[in-house]
């Protein structure tokens, strides 16, 4: 697959925070912690989410998480409690069509200044559209769009390579979108 989805994502981010360290890092989707290993050296926690009782697993066997649950991403943000300086969701989003629900939840759980960024396949069909793969494909402009409506400034909107799927180049978008950090912002 030549999967470059985690550095990929960790390049916008850093495009955006610089080098800033002793985050409290909220991975959605985490998977098996592949973001997880690219973020621990700036990360003071790193709480790590999916709805795969076999992903967190593996996440935990990475040993890089301080906290894993099984859980329905949408479900946990509505409960939980807890804010964050980063929040990151890398290739979990293709199976999210309208992306305005979670952008908006992850927004709520983001500390002043703080950022949510997203991964994603790049679609070219306004807002998004779902593909024969089971996987959405999203537009710039949706992200920009949910970006706006939740509150969120556009740090980062670039296209880079994602994956390779059938012998073809699968093109990535990558988001960071940043929470304001004081209501004047």
């Amino acid at each position: 697959l030549k999967y470059a989805g985690p550095e990929r994502m960790l390049d916008a981010v850093s495009a955006v925070i610089g080098d800033r360290g002793g985050l409290s890092v909220l991975d959605l989707g985490c998977g098996s912690g592949l973001v997880g290993v690219q973020i621990r050296n700036r990360a003071a926690d790193i709480t790590g989410i999916d709805m795969a009782p076999e992903m967190v697993a593996l996440a935990h066997a990475r040993g890089v998480y301080d906290k894993l649950e099984v859980a329905e991403i949408t479900n946990w943000l509505d409960k939980a409690e807890s804010h964050f300086d980063l929040i990151i969701s890398c290739d979990c989003l293709i199976y999210f069509g309208d992306l305005g629900p979670i952008t908006s939840a992850a927004a709520r759980h983001l500390k002043p200044g703080g950022v949510f960024a997203m991964s994603m396949e790049l679609g070219d069909r306004h807002p998004f559209w779902l593909t024969d793969t089971g996987r959405y494909k999203h537009h710039p402009d949706h992200v920009r769009d949910v970006a706006k409506n939740a509150g969120l400034a556009v740090g980062q909107l670039v296209e880079n390579f994602l994956r390779m799927e059938y012998d073809e180049k699968v093109m990535g978008l990558y988001a960071v979108l940043r929470k304001p950090a004081e209501s004047g912002d």
